[in-house]
């Protein structure tokens, strides 16, 4: 027995405030009397007791203000644990997609809840059950919880999601909490008093998958470990990938969309492939796949802007990964602003702008530059200058000046350097073959920044320097030639690299943002900071409103941020298109399984995701919180309440027939 709210013994002052009212409220009257000689006579205990006299209704109230300040301090009580702690049961319910599978009239996951929910009431009164969801993340929805009808609520509550299996994660928890449980054990001998944040734990785990291919086949000697699996092996047909493409230079900068189909299955596979947008089909082809086979095929030709749908039928027993999503761009013109002083190398730009279908560009002056005019502009260009205020754009810095705050200038390199490598799996480092043979006429040595990687680089006697830096910083695409291209003549075949790498640049810094990601990946977007507002030393300051996350089955997040840097969306679970709004500003991005392990339904996944027996880490969960009694008295002080008024209203006639009497 204790008290979770000491404070609340504050609240007993209350009780002389009620025997005050009761001594002074009672009626007086004057009365002439013609001597005070019998009231001399009386003792004074029997003069001071008629001064207050309890009644019935005083000590009702007296009871129910007793009553409320003892629920204000939360009295509590909880069990001696003398070798009679409850079991401590963890529950892991797998969440991915395969457990949507039709198993007959029912899913696995739905076969998966009825056990946990039968499970759960066999359990006893003391036994504390801590609930983990496997999905993407591991989410703990209880800790410890003796309140059975709660847990049930959430198990009810739960869906699956449209994730790739991720149960390593959640079961690495919930084995920390059964190594913990077995050294309990050890420490207590049999009939030892066990408390009850280390009574005995076990595991069970409802999944689609053997314990061997989720790695526990070798962890008996761990405990209690149970696999409830559901489920039979399945053939089954899915989307595995969808991909679009768009070149932004071309004349009539066309998309295509293509969709790669796996059949997995011991029998060959006939169906259609269609799309549609809008509500309306646009595209179909038939697919016909060998067993085991794969395709990977071009649909439609000529496809609209928005929400493109695909879907493959005929239905399986996995419908989720029949239906696939992708959000087409629009036409658009990369506008490009180019501050410089060097007009040969102006020159030279402007012509390659004209011959460039979708590109066009603006030669200004460094010292025309204006913060507020760089709103309709895409992507700018400083040549041996930099901005005070940087622009809501994507950023090309050529030849960084040497006060550059950008990046960091620590000296020059003389002329003669040359390319030594360079990342071909970046968009920037794209067919650039003989890269290497072009002279440079020298290079800024510069530091690299947190915020970059370098694409470029050149070696030198002092060591390897960054020619071209790519990366994000403060919420816009930078990147930064080191090197001085206006001395070049880029129209010639030697120098033709360079004009293809300075293609690259121009291209990766104006082409939209990711907008098609893999259920349960985070998606980021950049925030652009406001122009015209100054950063803290920080870097960084906290944004007001947040923006507004709506998933694809209309559920709504809200999301705070960083100006100036990503947005980010972990809770990405279900596949489908997502609104990103704030204000009037609204991006879309889809999420798509596209998972070949997860739709493989023919036997277990044997990839990484295993426990790993090494990596498990023993924790204990903090004692379950006392059954707090304040409840339950105040729904006793209502029903005393109740008593009174009905006392009061059987002894009212009588004492006012009393007060007449005495004439009061």
């Amino acid at each position: 027995m204790g008290l979770l709210n000491l404070a609340g013994l504050a609240y007993l002052l209350s009780i002389p405030v009620l025997i005050y009212i009761y001594h002074f409220s009672r009626k007086r009257k004057r009365v002439e009397i013609s001597s005070i000689i019998p009231w001399k006579r009386l003792r004074e205990s029997v003069v001071r007791s008629s001064l207050f006299r309890a009644d019935i209704l005083f000590y009702l109230q007296l009871a129910l203000l007793s009553l409320l300040v003892l629920a204000a301090c939360r009295p509590y009580w909880r069990h001696a644990s003398g070798g009679t702690a409850g079991r401590h049961v963890v529950l892991v319910l797998d969440r991915s997609a395969s457990m949507q599978t039709v198993e007959g009239r029912k899913s696995r996951f739905e076969l998966a809840r009825e056990r946990a929910l039968a499970q759960l009431r066999h359990l006893g009164s003391r036994d504390r059950v801590t609930l983990i969801a496997a999905g993407a993340r591991p989410e703990l929805l209880a800790s410890g919880e003796q309140n059975r009808a709660k847990v049930e609520a959430l198990i009810e509550q739960l869906r699956p999601a449209d994730t790739p299996d991720r149960m390593a994660p959640a079961l690495q928890s919930a084995l920390g909490l059964l190594r913990e449980g077995e050294k309990a054990k050890r420490r207590n001998p049999a009939g030892g008093a066990v408390p009850e944040e280390s009574s005995e734990v076990s595991l069970s785990i409802f999944t689609d998958r053997s314990a061997e291919s989720l790695g526990l086949g070798k962890l008996n000697d761990w405990g209690s470990i149970h696999v409830e699996r559901v489920g039979a092996p399945k053939d089954n047909t899915a989307l595995t990938s969808i991909s679009v493409y768009k070149d932004l230079f071309s004349p009539r900068q066309e998309v295509s969309a293509y969709v790669t189909v796996d059949n997995f299955s011991e029998k060959s596979f006939s169906g259609s492939l269609s799309a549609s947008a809008k509500g309306k089909r646009i595209a179909s082809r038939e697919i016909a796949l060998p067993p085991g086979g794969s395709i990977t095929t071009k649909i439609g030709e000529e496809l609209p802007e928005g929400l493109l749908d695909i879907a493959l039928d005929p239905p399986d027993a996995l419908a989720v990964d029949n239906k696939g999503y992708a959000l087409l761009p629009g036409n658009r013109t990369t506008k490009v602003a180019l501050f410089t002083k060097d007009y040969r190398l102006a020159a030279q730009l402007r012509d390659l702008a004209k011959a460039i279908p979708h590109l066009e560009l603006d030669i200004k002056s460094p010292g025309s530059y204006r913060v507020t005019d760089m709103a309709p502009y895409t992507v700018s260009i400083f040549h041996a200058c930099e901005p005070k205020l940087e622009p809501p754009t994507s950023l090309l810095l050529i030849c960084p000046p040497p006060q550059s705050r950008i990046v960091r200038v620590t000296g020059n390199c003389a002329s003669g350097v040359r390319f030594l490598d360079w990342d071909e799996a970046h968009p920037v480092g794209e067919n650039l073959r003989g890269l290497q043979n072009v002279p440079l006429g020298g290079s800024r040595i510069i530091e690299i920044p947190s915020w970059a990687r370098p694409v470029a680089i050149s070696a030198t006697t002092g060591g390897d320097i960054p020619l071209v830096l790519c990366g994000e910083c403060r919420g816009r695409k930078v990147t930064v030639m080191s090197f001085d291209i206006s001395s070049m003549e880029l129209t010639k075949s030697d120098s033709l690299p360079i004009l293809l790498l300075l293609l690259n640049i121009l291209k990766w810094l104006g082409e939209p943002e990711q907008n098609q990601i893999a259920t349960g990946e985070a998606y980021s977007a950049l925030v652009p900071e406001a122009a015209n507002e100054k950063i803290p030393e920080s870097g960084t300051k906290e944004t007001g409103d947040g923006f507004t996350v709506i998933n694809p089955i209309g559920q709504e997040e809200r999301l705070s941020f960083r100006e100036g840097e990503p947005l980010t969306v972990n809770a990405t679970d279900y596949a489908g298109m997502y609104l990103v709004s704030e204000g009037f500003t609204q991006r879309a991005f889809v999420a798509n399984l596209s998972s070949s392990a997860e739709s493989d339904l023919r036997e277990d996944r044997h990839g990484e995701d295993r426990v790993v027996a090494e990596e498990v880490v023993s924790m204990s969960l903090p004692a379950s919180p006392p059954s707090d009694w304040s409840s339950m008295l105040l729904w006793c002080a209502a029903l005393l309440l109740l008593l009174e008024w009905i006392v009061f209203s059987f002894t009212r006639p009588q004492r006012v027939a009393e007060e007449e009497e005495r004439g009061e």
